[in-house]
């Protein structure tokens, strides 16, 4: 089929991962075959039909090998794999070595396989979050915070997210799409976090008085189905030989596309050395950088207090939110008593963590709502799932977890 398209989905075996292959196999007419490139091989662990043939690819995006693979005969790719971390003490390296290092790698890999017309960047609403209540509607046009909440893990995805529409050209379009924080089946952060703490507290979960402060999430499959809109886009336009016309280009011909990839392999080379991310803060200057590639990806659930969100499932899962929430301020004090006993160990060598870091207490004193009207117009994006039925789905796949861990 002329118009058919082969799919590359890194970190398709993960939690949006899954999602996004399960969209492709059901909702995504013109891709005749997916590729997945993970650490594990795929598994279908969704309730749709496996119509379409998929190829697995086990390995590192920090592999340009396996990279060259999955790459070979693919008209674009979907790249979700990097490591999320929230933890006290995040992993810096690990971080900068696949989000940065794995990210550069698999554009330099796409840029350089012929036919591979797309590249769709999996960013984070990290990026964009600090210490200020956004209420109004975080839009793709706001500044980016110079503090951000979640490092170097929202560094991590700007600067990815920088290299990525660093390279869009009228033959090659790169657009970064950013997920609010997601919920529904497969997760293993948000809600079962939540979860686990309240196994830990006897089936009660302790709660921080928040105030008035209401946050938007996102059920992951309307965020998957997010990422296919973007894909069914930019390939309608390639068809019509009418690429998006609003787009910034920041690689005019061949042979800026032969100079650009030349330098960021360059900076590759020098960010094994100094492992750092500031080498890649010019790649693309702000000032230069358009937001037109860039698309906030919410639904239609309303913003509401974190905990409130939970109650529901945690209630069906079996657990309990405890009615008089914690003040702020006591639990900061054992956040950090539980830090400074961590530094402590730390000095001898035992590398003990906690799952929650100092940014998560600052995030749960600020209300932050997004704006996705871009995506909607533009890529033609609406909520696959209502609210009423994603919390339905979920509910059944929540409702396991609490089993397990019980």
């Amino acid at each position: 089929m002329k118009d058919s398209a082969t799919v590359l989905v890194t970190g398709g075996t993960g939690f949006l991962g899954q999602h996004v292959v399960g969209l492709l196999q059901t909702k995504a007419d013109h891709v005749t075959e997916i590729r997945v490139l993970d650490m594990v091989p795929f598994e279908n662990k969704l309730d749709y039909n496996h119509t379409k043939p998929l190829k697995t690819f086990v390995g590192s995006i920090t592999d340009e090998k396996i990279l060259k693979e999955a790459c070979h005969g693919v008209q674009s790719v979907i790249h979700i794999a990097g490591i999320p971390d929230s933890a006290m003490f995040p992993d810096k390296d690990r971080i900068n070595e696949v989000n940065v290092q794995g990210t550069l790698l698999t554009l330099l890999t796409a840029l350089g396989t012929a036919g591979i017309q797309r590249f769709i960047y999996c960013s984070s609403m990290s990026v964009a979050i600090g210490n200020n209540d956004v209420t109004q509607g975080i839009s793709e046009n706001d500044p980016i915070p110079s503090k951000r909440l979640f490092e170097p893990y929202a560094s991590s995805k700007l600067t990815g997210e920088r290299i990525v529409l660093s390279a869009n050209s009228p033959t090659f379009r790169t657009v970064s799409l950013r997920p609010l924080v997601m919920w529904g089946e497969l997760d293993t952060i948000f809600v079962q976090l939540s979860q686990r703490m309240a196994m830990w507290t006897f089936g009660y979960l302790p709660t921080i008085n928040c105030g008035d402060v209401v946050q938007h999430n996102a059920y992951v499959g309307n965020t998957a189905w997010g990422f296919v809109c973007a894909e069914k886009k930019l390939h309608s336009d390639f068809k019509k030989d009418d690429p998006i016309s609003e787009m910034s280009i920041s690689v005019k011909n061949e042979s800026e596309k032969s100079k650009f990839c030349s330098e960021l392999r360059r900076r590759s080379k020098r960010m094994r050395i100094d492992s750092e991310f500031e080498d890649f803060k010019d790649t693309s200057r702000d000032s230069e950088l358009s937001s037109a590639n860039i698309y906030y990806i919410a639904d239609d659930n309303p913003p509401e207090n974190p905990f409130k969100f939970q109650d529901p499932i945690l209630t069906a899962s079996g657990y309990k939110i405890i009615k008089y929430p914690c003040p702020l301020f006591i639990m900061n004090i054992v956040f950090y008593i539980i830090y400074g006993v961590l530094v402590f160990l730390r000095l001898f060598g035992l590398k003990f963590n906690f799952p929650v870091g100092l940014g998560c207490l600052s995030y749960y004193r600020r209300s932050y709502i997004f704006n996705d009207a871009k995506a909607r117009e533009e890529l033609g994006y609406r909520p696959l799932y209502t609210p009423e039925v994603a919390l339905e789905r979920s509910l059944k796949y929540y409702e396991k977890f609490s089993y397990r861990v019980n």
